[in-house]
């Protein structure tokens, strides 16, 4: 059976779809802004402390701060509700309708925009966590039967991240796996309480034994490679 690398995956760009979504969003609030200093000659502060908070994870959003992403895009979900209660209040002028009801719905694009940046951020994430110069290999083949035991016994090597679901997840993609077929699990788990990456590459071969690799930093995969020839030992096989 030929040996196989991991492949990077894609990372797609992330900055374009923040800077969409923290500008809508900085939009509707700035709207607010200005037909309030339109109307009364004042500083409307609720709006202009949302457009502040905006700003200011929108900042850090774009340099690769993931958490700022999510933070704002939850706070879009109360924001926007908020807009469409005060455009929908009774006795309102259909002008005074028009500020609230814009500033949802550049809410809701904004929001749209920081899903979408948010799913690309992840993706370039794990880019960068399985990027293919940064994993070492540990390899094994065992009959179907031994599958199950041997992930159980690699599970206790991490804090946390894998363990019996994903073992299970695995075990599911073995199950329908037919010969000369490939495929691959990524996980993050926690060894040593730090998230390492974990790429599990799994092909059925000719004799229906599965061959199991494992891409991972260079001191995991040696714990692993150590944990195999144990269990070897256990089996009774050198």
């Amino acid at each position: 059976m030929s040996e196989s690398k991991p492949q990077s995956l894609p990372a797609p760009k992330s900055k374009g779809a923040l800077l969409a979504g923290a500008t809508l969003v900085l939009a509707g609030y700035a709207l607010a802004i200005v037909h309030h200093w339109l109307v009364t000659k004042g500083i409307a502060i609720q709006p202009a402390i949302r457009a502040s908070l905006a700003l200011l994870l929108g900042t850090f959003a774009l340099r690769g701060n993931r958490a700022a992403t999510w933070i704002l895009l939850l706070l879009c979900i109360p924001w926007f509700v908020e807009s469409i209660v005060a455009a929908t209040r009774p006795n309102m002028e259909w002008i005074a309708r028009l500020v609230p009801a814009g500033r949802g719905i550049l809410t809701a694009a904004g929001g749209f925009f920081l899903w979408h940046a948010a799913v690309a951020q992840k993706k370039e994430w794990l880019g960068q966590m399985f990027k293919e110069d940064n994993l070492h290999k540990a390899s094994m083949v065992f009959d179907p039967s031994h599958d199950e035991p041997f992930l159980e016994r690699i599970s206790h090597l991490f804090d946390v991240g894998f363990g019996k679901f994903q073992i299970k997840e695995i075990l599911g993609l073995c199950k329908h796996l037919g010969k000369g077929e490939e495929k691959a699990c990524l996980f993050t788990p926690y060894y040593f309480r730090q998230k390492v990456p974990l790429r599990i590459s799994l092909a059925r071969d000719a004799t229906n034994s599965l061959d199991i690799r494992f891409f991972t930093t260079r001191e995991l995969a040696n714990r692993i490679e150590e944990r195999k020839e144990t269990y070897m030992e256990t089996l009774g096989v050198k």
